[in-house]
């Protein structure tokens, strides 16, 4: 098993993402740039987060073209999020296992062993943990998902930048055509599909991922 530090810093090469845009409270207690239902995504509505991303150099081009920012990309499968969610917090329940379970993880018997790995690391930190969801966030959370899902396709050739996409060959969340599609319309595209793998793949791959975000971001 890789050590504890790098396991962490694959968390870490996640939150790195959220920085580029305007932090609002996250459901765990910390920021991210996922807003309330009701509000803008970082992508859409709100000109300062587009111009934040324009200016950083995260689509390649000037802050004055900001208001023809793409919104983010939605893709196939996405609307159906929240009931996929919903019969898997009951599938949970009824078998007394974390729903995380289902929704992250294949059901291979591989998979199922990548499940218990992740559900038990994080119980490793002992200070500072995320607080639990509540229904309120949780419902708020997946109408926004599910609102996100109804968009139509958008261009993705205006972000000039490398885009690393990552994912695994059988996610039921977010279908993995959509990587796949992805990494097909964005122009500088590094793509990695993890097998016997779903939505948790980087978790479950997660020394390979920390290893090829690092390659990544030197190049």
């Amino acid at each position: 098993m890789p050590p504890r530090p790098l396991r962490a810093l694959a968390a870490l090469s996640l939150a790195a993402t959220l920085l580029v845009a305007a932090p609002t409270p996250a459901v765990g207690g910390g920021e991210t740039s996922a807003p309330p239902v009701g509000g803008d995504w970082p992508w859409g509505g709100s000109g300062r987060s587009k111009r934040d991303l324009y200016n950083l150099g995260i689509l390649g081009a000037k802050a004055a073209d900001a208001d023809r920012a793409p919104p983010a990309e939605s893709g196939e499968g996405i609307k159906h999020v929240t009931k996929l969610s919903h019969l898997d917090t009951v599938r949970g329940l009824l078998t007394f296992q974390d729903p995380k379970q289902f929704l992250f993880f294949t059901r291979t018997p591989n998979g199922r062993r990548a499940g218990r790995e992740f559900l038990a690391r994080l119980k490793e930190r002992t200070v500072n943990r995320d607080k639990p969801i509540a229904l309120k966030s949780y419902f708020s959370q997946l109408a926004a998902i599910h609102a996100w899902g109804l968009e139509r396709p958008h261009d993705l050739s205006v972000i000039r930048q490398p885009v690393l996409v990552a994912n695994g060959e059988t996610d039921r969340m977010v279908p993995t055509s959509n990587s796949l599609d992805m990494a097909r319309r964005l122009p500088h595209s590094d793509l990695v599909i993890y097998p016997d793998a779903g939505h948790g793949g980087i978790f479950q791959f997660h020394a390979q991922f920390v290893a090829k975000a690092l390659e990544f971001l030197e190049q």
